[in-house]
């Protein structure tokens, strides 16, 4: 049984206990699959910690607090989501 991708997220930002991180780490050791998710969750991270921080382009405010967005949204985004 794999474990949840969750686990693994919490694995990567060190919020398993000692022991959980052992059984996770054991698991890792026989299972290719969750290593290579572990590598892509890892590449990912390393992508996102290389993003510029910067302010939205406009106030986003109005928007939440109407309850949506105010942008709208693709057709495919529509279709599939829905």
């Amino acid at each position: 049984m794999h474990p949840p991708e969750e686990r693994l997220s919490e694995y990567l930002d060190g919020a398993l206990t000692e022991a959980e991180a052992a059984a996770l780490e054991a698991h890792l050791g026989a299972c290719g699959p969750c290593r290579e998710l572990l590598s892509d969750l890892r590449r990912v991270l390393a992508r996102a910690q290389a993003l510029e921080d910067r302010a939205p382009r406009e106030d986003l405010w109005p928007g939440v607090a109407a309850g949506g967005s105010t942008a709208p949204r693709c057709a495919w985004w529509n279709r599939s989501w829905r």
